[in-house]
């Protein structure tokens, strides 16, 4: 037995899985990035850059010919009979596939004494596609989820290894991140040439305020007075 069965909308829905809300195996990164974003939000976040680099899976249509093969093959781990090369997709009948997703919300980088605020646009995701993908070239072509327009695939040598835009304001609405600016790539991780020096940034877990004022007043002092 597989473990799972076909699902709405071309996903794989695992026969038992762990909570209701990991019932489907994903076929792409971004829902699980827009969340983290929404729940920043909630938080008070006035934005960021999240990535990830994780796997997707997508159903194999298995010929009747392989069932027989393919059963044998996950009790055991082992091809069994003259089938040739047989692709290990078809046998298990799901294709796990590595991909990389960014995702560009609100002020994705505060002013600095000497640059700008950064706000999520496509233009910034179309930038960090170029440099993770060496030589892409970019077609308009929208998908349901962007905004028109805003939208284009990622083509390396003619075939398209992903895509890049500005998230559809429904979409946005959806994943409760209306009113903010939201952009976002999504890439076959075979497709990417990092660069592969490591770089380092201090993390901190104090949260961040805008300002932090200490005063020193007698005591006879009035609060309202001092406000």
């Amino acid at each position: 037995d597989s473990g799972f069965e076909a699902a709405e909308g071309g996903a794989l829905r695992l026969r038992n899985p762990l909570s209701t809300e990991a019932s489907n195996l994903r076929t792409a990164l971004l829902p699980g990035l827009l969340d983290t974003a929404a729940r920043n939000r909630a938080f008070g976040a006035r934005g960021g850059a999240i990535f990830e680099v994780g796997h997707v899976f997508e159903p194999r249509q298995q010929p009747p010919e392989l069932r027989e093969t393919a059963l044998h093959y996950r009790l055991t781990g082992e091809i069994n009979g003259g089938t040739g090369d047989v692709s290990e997709d078809l046998l298990v009948g799901v294709a796990e596939k590595g991909r990389v997703a960014g995702l560009l919300v609100g002020t994705a980088r505060p002013s600095g004494w000497n640059v700008p605020a950064f706000t999520a646009d496509f233009f910034g995701a179309k930038g960090l596609v170029e440099r993770l993908v060496s030589g892409a070239a970019f077609e308009p072509r929208s998908r349901p989820f962007l905004h028109p327009g805003k939208a284009a695939a990622v083509l390396v040598d003619g075939k398209e290894v992903g895509w890049v835009g500005e998230l559809h304001p429904e979409t946005a609405e959806r994943f409760e991140l209306e009113d903010w600016p939201v952009a976002a790539f999504e890439l076959d991780l075979t497709a990417t040439d990092p660069d592969p020096m490591p770089r380092y940034a201090p993390f901190y877990d104090v949260p961040a305020v805008s300002m932090d004022l200490s005063v020193l007043v007698g005591e006879e002092v009035r609060v309202g007075d001092m406000m």
